[in-house]
């Protein structure tokens, strides 16, 4: 009888919190402005585990270093405008950047050594959301920059104006 009312508790709760995480609406992204984004930063390999970001008149650019040890990266590009191209930079190390339709573009690579990252061509943007993961976490702010300026983000996820 016991054991009855305890998984009883216990399916209650589990249905419960499923409830609750299905009405939880998903976190406000942290606007980021276009003069943030501008010109591109010193991003030196040999650096602790870092993403950078920025814009230029060739598009847009992310690129990571992974630091000593090997690090996943991991993220998801939603475009205001269809995305004409975009490479990875480094193709050696594991993982895909693909696109989904024509506004989304999304991104899993290990980095064990060095730079990688992906360049972005959107006609006529002005702005971009951008999920990002480290080792299947939400980063760190200082593990983000901005532009030349190195600017790090209020938080996540962010919308990047261009």
């Amino acid at each position: 009888m016991r054991r009855k009312t305890l998984l009883a508790i216990i399916v209650m709760l589990s249905v419960g919190l499923t409830c609750l995480a299905q009405d939880a609406k998903p976190p406000k992204p942290k606007k980021v402005p276009a003069s943030q984004v501008r010109g591109q930063p010193e991003i030196k390999a040999d650096q602790e585990i870092a993403v950078f970001i920025w814009s230029d008149k060739e598009g847009i650019h992310l690129r990571w270093t992974s630091g000593k040890e090997p690090v996943l990266i991991q993220g998801r590009i939603d475009a205001d405008k269809p995305i004409k191209n975009h490479k990875r930079i480094m193709e050696l190390g594991s993982g895909f950047v693909e696109a989904s339709g024509d506004r989304i573009l999304m991104f899993s690579t290990t980095l064990r050594k060095g730079i990688d990252g992906i360049d972005l061509q959107v006609p006529g943007s002005k702005r971009f959301q951008l999920e990002l993961h480290i080792d299947g976490k939400e980063p760190l702010v200082e593990q983000v920059h901005f532009g030349k300026g190195m600017t790090p983000p209020k938080g996540f996820p962010l919308l990047i104006y261009i």
